[in-house]
């Protein structure tokens, strides 16, 4: 929707007038050896003056600390480390983790997630090293600029150039990137969205979201990551205590509370605009693009994508299951197969059918991705038993003429939302 940044600039906005400075959720990212205290990797997404090195050692003192309390070392764990930022911590198997952040989501919880456990493939020969110099981790800081950026840079984002862009260019590194980079910039207004770019350079969207990208990486970016239409979105962890206090203290147009009202991590953006009536407009993209980029909205981490597919294909096949042999036969398979893995699997006891036999399972405010890879795990494992009953009381060959269909029309419908889990 160029719309958007056409309009904002025509009107005149600028920073002040999106309730202050463009910000960005994430402030530092870095990767602790838990057993040597060594930082081997960092990245500042904002200029922050924050030490890598001190966040380390004060991140490994209690790490140790909690370690010898409780007997053992914790894999993810969080504090607070001074007014206004969250230290998110997530261990593997001898690295830590740590992503600071404005305010703590499950998306960005679930990308640090990921980039430990590449890190931890990547550089096992340096798990018994305690200094690291040169460029080894080029390639893999790449791979965490994608991790952070490939949803957050959407088409619709609007991107805005610091004063000193050019300076921070040329830690770009190889000419012809920064050249391309620098082009792609200085032919570009302020105000200008993803789409605008592309459109005006004569270059594709993909070309546009990497070259923009790696100015974000570098600091001669601004990004309001306004979401596209077939986003999914949701309120990030205790954002509704105060966006949703008593006398809308944030200022929020009455159609943006009305939205965010409806976020349920399933519904995409225009779903939801369409069953509340309302118009897509810039107003209440701008507003959800600065709720996204200060961390108040997320977009629903990938454990969560992972598991509106497998909610869609049991969901399905339990109505396939009720066609053939009744509700009633349906919910008795389900509940045999609860009865089976609630030791192993506790939280496959949540499951339960709706009256038209699809599934429902709660999924609190606090669900981290470990939570949910819990509840995937679940469904798996019960569709496995599932299948294994409805053949045996129907002799057909379950796998070829039920669930084939049923898990082409859920890709159909969720895999866009999985391009992301190789990069």
């Amino acid at each position: 929707m160029n719309e958007v940044a056409s309009s904002l600039r025509d009107a005149g906005f600028d920073a002040a007038e999106l309730g202050g400075e463009i910000q960005c959720n994430e402030i530092v990212v870095f990767i602790l050896n838990r057993e040597s205290g060594v930082c081997p990797y960092s990245h500042e997404f904002v200029t922050s003056g924050q030490d890598p090195q001190l966040l380390s050692g004060l991140i490994s003192a209690i790490s140790s600390f909690m370690g010898e309390l409780i007997g053992k070392n914790q894999r993810a764990w969080k504090t607070v480390y001074g007014s206004n930022a969250t230290l998110i911590v997530e261990g593997g198997e001898w690295c830590l983790g740590v992503l600071a952040v404005q305010r703590e989501t499950s998306e960005a919880r679930s990308k640090l997630r990921r980039i430990v456990q590449e890190f931890e493939e990547s550089f096992q020969l340096l798990r018994d090293m305690d200094h690291v110099r040169g460029t080894l981790f080029k390639e893999f800081d790449a791979y965490v600029r994608r991790v952070f950026t490939s949803d957050y840079i959407s088409n619709r984002a609007i991107v805005i150039k610091p004063p000193d862009w050019r300076e921070k260019l040329r830690e770009l590194g190889r000419p012809s990137t920064v050249y391309k980079v620098t082009k792609t910039l200085l032919q570009s207004e302020d105000w200008n969205s993803i789409q605008e770019i592309a459109q005006h350079q004569k270059i594709s969207i993909n070309d546009a979201k990497e070259f923009v990208s790696r100015a974000f990486w570098n600091h001669a970016a601004k990004v309001i990551s306004i979401p596209d239409g077939e986003d999914i979105l949701s309120l990030s962890e205790g954002s509704s205590t105060l966006l949703f206090a008593k006398g809308n203290p944030y200022s929020l147009s009455h159609n943006l509370l009305r939205f965010l009202t409806k976020l349920d991590g399933r519904k995409t953006v225009t779903e939801i605009l369409k069953e509340l009536g309302i118009r897509e407009n810039e107003e209440l993209l701008l507003e959800l693009g600065r709720l996204i980029s200060n961390g108040f909205i997320q977009r629903i981490p990938l454990e969560r994508r992972i598991l509106l597919l497998n909610d869609c294909i049991l969901s399905q096949f339990l109505q396939a299951c009720a066609n053939l042999v009744g509700s009633s036969t349906a919910k008795s398979y389900l509940d045999q197969a609860i009865d089976y893995l609630i030791d192993e699997l506790p939280r496959v006891g949540t499951f339960s059918v709706r009256a038209d036999s699809t599934l429902v399972y709660p999924l609190e405010a606090d669900t981290t991705p470990t939570d949910l890879n819990d509840i995937y795990e679940g469904i798996d494992k019960v569709m496995d038993i599932i299948s294994e009953l409805l053949a045996a009381e129907t002799r057909i060959d379950v796998e070829k003429e039920v669930l084939d269909p049923i898990r082409k029309r859920c890709h159909d419908k969720y895999g866009r939302y999985l391009s992301d889990v190789i990069l």
